[in-house]
């Protein structure tokens, strides 16, 4: 029962990596071909089948209570019942954009299926091949490169906002001005495409919003308030964005270069304040980890000299958060 099941998420697997819907950029103009969002109809509903039939022949192997595998029928039955479920609300909201016939909006929810089938699938298939006592099939859904470059330009998105707290008057319209060009440089860059559709409708909202009010606050002095609040905004914006922290091939980006920054910090003396020098490069080294542990950001957002000690700590609690996951 569990063979023809394996190849038939293999299939699907294979489908949902090709299907990949690339809208170049969000100039407002749309158009997708309708058989390509059938298509995606028709891939979410098969994988959703896929894995419910998987869960139950998972029960099924449990009842007969003849199991000689080396992962649980439990275990694996419990993963396809999450990942159908996962899969089937992002489906209804899928079906409910097509009905509301936004584009935009059937764009990014297409392109979310697509890439939830995906996540859905490739652990499910891992796991039929480990329960059948077979080799990891290798599987490449992402361009590392490209993933750095990403989370590069929203740690800097985070940093801007977190090296500046609450500003106000000339301060807040200079901060808001820097915001919106950046954006404006990130839609320019070569790698914007590449950013999933939600963030980019996202991003360009926030700079017509911050665009707007700068216009707003040439004829009116009184806007600032609502600048704060925008500028709040964008703060809860931007740590959204850090959400990509959580990709699989960062963590394991970040445990390397975690290991090369406590390597060079066990040569400083551990009392002392480190160089200025060393400080900045050690920063830069693990600048890309924002976000994920308070102690560490407090060091990267602050140009205020620390210890080896201090960032050693930091580190190593970066460290063991990657490890347990």
């Amino acid at each position: 029962m569990i063979g023809p099941l394996r190849k038939r998420i293999a299939e699907l697997l294979d489908r949902a990596l090709e299907a990949g819907l690339q809208v170049p950029q969000d100039t407002g103009m749309l158009s997708i071909d309708p058989s390509a969002l059938e298509s995606v109809v028709v891939l979410v509903d098969e994988t959703i089948d896929a894995l419910a039939d998987v869960a139950t022949a998972c029960e099924e192997e449990l009842e007969t209570g003849e199991v000689e595998a080396s992962l649980p029928p439990a275990q694996l039955g419990d993963l396809a019942f999450v990942a159908r479920s996962e899969l089937a609300e992002i489906r209804d909201n899928f079906r409910s954009a097509i009905d509301q016939d936004s584009m935009w909006q059937i764009a990014a929810h297409a392109d979310r299926a697509v890439g939830r089938s995906v996540r859905a699938l490739m652990p499910v298939e891992s796991a039929l091949r480990e329960y059948e006592g077979l080799e990891p099939q290798p599987r490449v859904w992402f361009d590392l490169d490209d993933t750095l470059e990403i989370r590069r330009r929203f740690v800097r998105f985070w940093l801007e906002v977190h090296r500046v707290d609450s500003p106000g008057g000339d301060e807040l319209v200079t901060a808001l001005e820097r915001v919106a060009s950046m954006i404006e440089e990130l839609r320019e860059d070569s790698i914007y495409p590449y950013l999933r559709l939600d963030d980019r409708l996202d991003l360009r909202a926030l700079q017509k919003r911050i665009l707007a009010w700068l216009e707003r606050q040439q004829k009116d002095s009184d806007e600032i308030e609502s600048g704060r609040r925008l500028w709040q905004d964008a703060s809860g914006f931007f740590n959204l964005l850090m959400q990509i922290q959580r990709r699989e091939e960062l963590r394991e980006n970040d445990l390397i270069q975690l290991g090369r920054a406590l390597r060079r910090l066990q040569d400083e003396e551990g009392d002392r304040l480190l160089k200025p020098k060393t400080q900045a490069e050690l920063s830069e080294m693990l600048l890309e980890m924002a976000g994920r542990e308070s102690s560490l950001d407090k060091i990267l957002v602050s140009d205020d000299p620390v210890s080896a000690n201090t960032m050693e700590t930091a580190a190593r609690k970066l460290h063991a958060k990657l490890l347990r996951r």
